[in-house]
């Protein structure tokens, strides 16, 4: 696998995201296009549901630390305490995702499955404690 240079991947994470066609017209390394153009519909499927449960999390986030604030004050130790639980979540999220040791051709697999569910969840919950430690902060 050749390693490409930072701007060259900006660039095709770019198309990616926003000129699916003409990143697969770019796309020298496989040469089965309608393989590669549905492996890119699900690459770009699956950043647009990532981005719907950022900005959910962010919001329940928000929401919850702002009524927290509301109901019992600026609480120091208790906001210290929900952010990091929140950042330790996010890092389980990180470096918990099992890959290619589990993989399979289809990826369909209960253990996969699971595996996805487990990540994301934490990463989910992370991401709400984080925003709740922050939007809890009286400033």
């Amino acid at each position: 696998m050749a390693l490409l240079s930072l701007g060259k991947m900006i660039r095709f994470s770019v198309l990616a995201a926003f000129s699916p066609e003409r990143f697969l017209r770019e796309d020298w390394t496989d040469t089965d296009v309608a393989a590669n153009r549905e492996r890119l519909q699900k690459l770009r499927s699956g950043w647009g549901r990532s981005f719907g449960s950022m900005a959910y999390a962010a919001t329940i986030g928000l929401l919850i630390g702002r009524i927290a604030l509301k109901e019992f004050g600026s609480q120091p130790w208790s906001e210290m305490l929900v952010g990091i639980g929140g950042g330790t979540l996010l890092l389980w999220g990180a470096i918990a995702l099992r890959g290619w040791d589990i993989q399979t051709n289809d990826g369909e697999t209960l253990v996969e499955k699971v595996n996805f569910w487990v990540v994301r969840q934490a990463c989910l919950v992370g991401t709400v404690l984080t925003i709740v430690s922050i939007s809890w902060s009286t400033v």
